[in-house]
């Protein structure tokens, strides 16, 4: 969000400050809930509630509430990698991930291994994503497919700052960050947005002299 509105704001001149400060403070509540909620102690009052929930349908078809395993906050496999969160091991996990992720490339560098998971914490058995976009390609489809991927992420970055597109710019390179930490292939999402982007930088929606539309 804010480097959105960084980029935006060296090309467009109007900002509609009111909405960024709107969402700023949507996104900040959405987070800190979560982390408190998910990755923090109120965990321990979601199971409180869940218990809840559970004895009260099992009391209304007269059935004994099936004994609940006791859940306590264990940190140690975080989600952040910033160190943002109640984890006192917050990176720790993906760097590992991450380094069983490239000793898995280097066993079939130039094609990869496929689609699946291909790095692992502590079994190697259990196979996990690595938890970051370069990696999990590198992986799957090997520096051949990367290659491909970056030529075409890079040509759009181009086409975006060609036409003077700040906000499909700026989405463009916080999907690139985010993925630093995330395997944002694997999501929908993520390749919508790229659509959108494109389309966006072909109709001209979104330049700041509202110049005519770029080919792409």
């Amino acid at each position: 969000m804010p480097l959105l509105t960084i980029v935006a704001s060296l090309w467009v001149k109007r900002v509609n400050w009111k909405m960024f400060a709107t969402m700023l403070v949507a996104f900040v509540l959405a987070f800190s809930t979560f982390k408190v909620m998910i990755d923090g102690p109120g965990r321990e009052q979601l199971l409180k509630i869940e218990t809840a929930i559970v004895s009260t349908v099992s009391s209304m078809f007269g059935e004994a509430a099936p004994e609940q395993p006791k859940k306590a906050f264990a940190p140690g496999k975080s989600d952040s990698i910033i160190g943002v969160g109640f984890d006192e091991n917050k990176g720790g996990v993906r760097k590992t991930l991450w380094i069983h992720a490239y000793d898995a490339w280097l066993q079939s560098p130039i094609i990869g291994h496929g689609p699946g998971a291909f790095s692992y914490l502590e079994d190697p058995t259990k196979k996990e994503e690595a938890h970051n976009l370069g990696f999990d390609m590198l992986t799957q489809v090997g520096i051949a497919g990367v290659l491909l991927f970056a030529a075409l992420y890079l040509w759009l970055l181009f086409k975006a700052y060609q036409a003077r597109d700040p906000y499909s710019l700026a989405v463009l390179i916080v999907l690139m960050l985010f993925s630093g930490a995330h395997f944002m292939l694997r999501q929908p999402v993520f390749s919508l947005y790229m659509i959108i982007c494109a389309l966006a930088v072909k109709n001209g929606s979104f330049t700041a002299l509202r110049e005519k539309p770029q080919s792409i």
